[in-house]
């Protein structure tokens, strides 16, 4: 039998030794690691529970792999819920955190983060407004391997904002109530005015009229007669300066036939007093208006006259109603001198002084006014080229 030298021996014993002390650090190495990757579990999950954000994380199949401690509050659902019962995530995640990329997915849509309010239904059936913020786990390689949703509840701001806006439609409708109220007070004010100069300056100079046509017959003297009748003139012309200056304050066909006789009178009115030539036409189709908005279209129309012969120095106008759909539409051109730039371009501080074509304040009032009664108010001209206003207004439900 061969019998092997001590030295033998001893070398095979270092040498297990060696391997197993290698053994042991190896092992004391896996010890560590494993009480590390512990503890940063356990601190990874005291973060997640700790935040008071609602954080979910999935893998590519939709699958959920950890829901924090938040969002478990919050929606009554834990993670085995919704691996049980999978069609539970359309109620409590947002869709673009379901939805594709599938593994190895590289498209730029899903880049991350990408964000979605939704709403999530929780187990006792209460709603929340959800913020979420998606965004991806991917590998050394790039391909996305898991989904990770955070989100904040914003349900008690989603209905501060919605009482905001109720509270500020509200205010509209205050405001538009208000100023339907003072605009039909004015008009009231006007109508009381014209019936005050109709029944007592225009009555009363009617009968003057008469009583010095009775005079005139019975004097004898033709210097008198002479007198009264140039005495008689000048009532005549008070007379129709009053019928006019009524007209203008409260036309009386605005408020007995409707908007377009208005406009008719309006028109001829205007070519006689002003020596310009001025060019009605209506479509004849029936066109209800509610009478604040009558009386605006009647008043944008009287403005637009006015600036026409005033400012642009019309010498031809034309007018023409019709009804385009469910709007009163009145279009308004003239062969003035037009503006040299959009007067409603313009900052309203520098509408003060007049400019060639004029009423660029009146005109921003105007438009103001019209759209207030969700109406339009366009504008197409050019020095040198006239001016063509276009204007409509809703016409009343019926």
């Amino acid at each position: 039998m061969l019998k092997l030298p001590g030295e033998f021996w001893t070398a095979i014993g270092f040498i297990i030794l060696a391997i197993a002390l290698v053994i042991g650090a190896y092992i004391a190495h896996l010890l560590v690691s494993h009480r590390r990757l512990r503890d940063q579990q356990l601190f990874s999950a005291g973060v997640l529970d700790a935040s008071a954000a609602l954080i979910v994380v999935l893998d590519m199949d939709n699958r959920a792999a950890t829901f924090n401690k938040a969002f478990e509050q919050l929606s009554g659902y834990r993670p085995r819920d919704v691996q049980e019962q999978p069609a539970l995530a359309q109620d409590i995640l947002p869709d673009i955190l379901l939805a594709e990329p599938r593994p190895g997915n590289h498209l730029p849509d899903f880049q991350s983060p990408r964000q979605a309010i939704h709403a999530l239904k929780s187990r006792n059936g209460r709603e929340y407004q959800v913020d979420w913020q998606i965004s991806y786990l991917k590998d050394s390689g790039g391909k996305i391997i898991q989904k990770i949703a955070s989100g904040l509840d914003v349900t008690d701001l989603k209905l501060a904002e919605k009482k905001v806006l109720e509270s500020q439609q509200q205010l509209l409708e205050y405001q538009k109530m208000l100023r339907e109220m003072a605009e039909l007070a004015e008009e009231e004010e006007r109508r009381r005015i014209a019936e005050q100069l109709h029944d007592r300056i225009g009555q009363s100079l009617a009968l003057a009229s008469i009583k010095i046509g009775e005079l005139n017959r019975q004097a004898s003297s033709k210097e008198v007669q002479r007198l009264l009748e140039e005495l008689d003139g000048n009532i005549q012309n008070i007379l129709k300066n009053t019928r006019s200056l009524i007209f203008e304050i409260s036309p009386p066909s605005l408020y007995q036939f409707g908007l377009v006789p208005a406009l008719s009178t309006l028109a001829k009115r205007f070519m006689e007093e002003h020596q310009v030539k001025v060019t009605f036409e209506d479509d004849g189709q029936e066109k209800p208006l509610e009478d604040s908005v009558a009386q605006l279209l009647f008043r944008a129309v009287q403005e637009l006259l006015v600036n026409a012969k005033k400012h642009a120095r019309a010498q031809q106008i034309w007018i023409r109603t019709c009804r385009n759909e469910d709007y009163f539409r009145v279009e308004l051109r003239d062969d003035g001198v037009g503006f040299d730039r959009d007067p409603f371009s313009l900052p309203p501080e520098s509408l003060a002084t007049p400019k060639p074509g004029g009423g660029g304040f009146g005109l921003r009032n105007m438009k103001d006014r019209v759209e207030y009664y969700r109406g339009n108010f366009t504008l197409e001209t050019s020095p040198g080229k006239g001016s063509r206003f276009l204007i409509e207004a809703p016409c009343k439900k019926q």
